[in-house]
């Protein structure tokens, strides 16, 4: 999930001034619920970083979320 979201950030920091409008703060507040999905340790396991797909997943921490927040908060 965080992936995905980092690249729909670089996506939409593209997008220009009035887009960004609409689209940022819609990454910013699925950041926000992944960061409590965190928090309460949904998704989280023990066993190598690996989905379905054989697809190296990204280790998220609280830090790396907030940057990301702040990030987003920035642009807009």
């Amino acid at each position: 999930m965080y992936s995905l979201l980092l690249k729909l950030k670089k996506v939409f920091l593209k997008g220009g001034k009035e887009r960004m409008l609409y689209t940022l703060p819609v990454v910013c507040f699925a950041l926000f619920k992944l960061s409590g999905q965190v928090e309460q340790g949904i998704g989280a396991s023990d066993e190598v970083l690996n989905d379905e797909d054989g697809m190296q997943l990204v280790k998220v921490d609280q830090m790396k979320l907030f940057k990301s927040i702040n990030e987003v908060i920035l642009a807009i």
